[in-house]
């Protein structure tokens, strides 16, 4: 079977059935069930020879179970963490927005400018609306901010290590957040 690859020096970026008279286009012949027609990017083509590279292959997949695992990373910091209060345990939302209200508050209530706040909050699957002194509010806010710092510890100082140290490709795919 005559395929036309796309090689950037070496390594083999895609291929066409068909010519399509770009720079660094090789023509070549192939079996039908060739694996560059499943997976061509382990491929570098080398004096005239396809030739698997199986440290790049693992290299690609150990970058993409890293992005993977930032994006998950990333939607647990903008879940929701749980809080002991005195007047009961709530889960805070963490998003993007209530990270902005901690902020500002935090700020307003360092300066002295208000001494509570009203904040959302949810327990047994309600909303309710709590109000927070200065040091509750500090609690809640510290919470939050070790929720964050858990979340990015488990990523970084846990999970990518295993990615990095992993030796095949099955030993990535164990990796779960």
């Amino acid at each position: 079977m005559k395929i036309y690859l796309f090689v950037d020096g070496d390594r083999v970026t895609g291929y066409g059935d068909r010519p399509s008279y770009t720079p660094h286009e090789i023509e070549i012949e192939v079996a039908e069930n060739h694996e560059v027609l499943r997976n061509s990017r382990i491929f570098r083509y080398v004096d005239g020879e396809l030739i698997r590279d199986d440290e790049h292959q693992l290299l690609e997949v150990k970058n993409r179970k890293i992005h993977e695992l930032s994006a998950m990373c990333n939607k647990a910091i903008l879940g929701y963490f749980n809080v002991d209060l005195d007047i009961g345990t709530y889960s805070f939302s963490f998003d993007k927005e209530a990270q902005d209200n901690f902020t500002n508050t935090m700020a307003l209530m360092n300066n002295d400018v208000t001494e509570e706040v009203r904040w959302t909050a949810h327990k047994d699957g309600e909303v309710h609306r709590v109000t927070l002194d200065k040091n509750t509010f500090m609690t809640v806010a510290k919470a939050g901010f070790n929720h964050k710092c858990h979340q990015i510890s488990r990523f970084r100082d846990e999970l990518q290590p295993l990615v990095e140290q992993a030796n095949t490709i099955e030993d990535i795919k164990a990796v779960q957040w």
